[in-house]
């Protein structure tokens, strides 16, 4: 993983060196076995507090994007922060962490209407809302809406610093119908949301100007089946 705090790349696993053995014509010492010298170097190199999260965040996500499974990232992560951090992480936060990169799913894509980029309701969005509904979009895997979460500790991974502009960003996708709460959560439990507009089972969503809310979702089969405009 790279780690900026210190300036140095660290890989537990998933890299490797390909090296001749032939010594350069300026060496004047012979290849040898340092595993000790270097974990011990190693050893001194510690993430200080105020870095750890981001640390550990950056490098579970790149994890992922490499492919790795959940237990994989668990574990990785798990030792990054005994032999990294200083001082350690608490071992459920750490796993958390873990547990958010393992979950989100890098293959897909995420479908947006043009009608609702073109809608009143969209320009009227903050700048900000914008780039939280596209990275709420990121964590939708096509399985579950209506059980998408937001917590803090993944979002601070694209950006987000405070959980207070968060939450009112949140708020705001919320009354303007971009963002449905299914489910509110507690101290230990994230909420779950629903994008309105990724529900598979429409083709089309109408917004409303006026009230900045989705009031409808009405498929072109239903409306090409009452020949009208889809509202009997």
């Amino acid at each position: 993983m790279k780690i900026d705090a210190l300036g140095v790349e660290v890989y537990l696993s998933g890299r490797y060196s390909t090296i001749t053995g032939d010594i350069a014509p300026y060496g004047e010492h012979p290849i040898a076995e340092r595993t000790e010298a270097l974990l011990e170097v190693i050893s001194w190199l510690k993430v200080p507090e105020g870095q750890r999260n981001n640390t550990l965040i950056a490098a579970a996500g790149k994890m992922r994007h490499e492919g790795m499974g959940r237990k994989e990232i668990a574990a990785s992560l798990a030792q990054a922060n005994v032999d990294l951090c200083d001082p350690p992480l608490p071992a459920g936060q750490v796993a958390e962490m873990a547990g958010y990169a393992g979950g989100y799913d890098v293959a897909g894509f995420v479908a947006i209407p043009r009608q609702m980029l073109l809608s009143h309701a969209f320009a009227a969005l903050s700048y900000s809302a914008v780039a939280l509904l596209l990275d709420i979009a990121a964590r939708y895997t096509g399985k579950n809406n209506g059980r998408i979460t937001v917590p803090f500790v993944a979002m601070q991974e694209r950006g987000w610093k405070s959980p207070v502009t968060l939450n009112k960003v949140l708020l705001e996708l919320r009354a303007s119908g971009f963002l449905k709460l299914t489910k509110k959560g507690g101290s230990h439990r994230p909420s779950w949301y629903a994008l309105p507009w990724a529900n598979h089972t429409t083709t089309t969503t109408t917004l409303t100007s006026t009230s900045n809310t989705v009031i409808e979702q009405n498929s072109v089969q239903k409306m090409n089946r009452s020949g009208g405009d889809g509202n009997a």
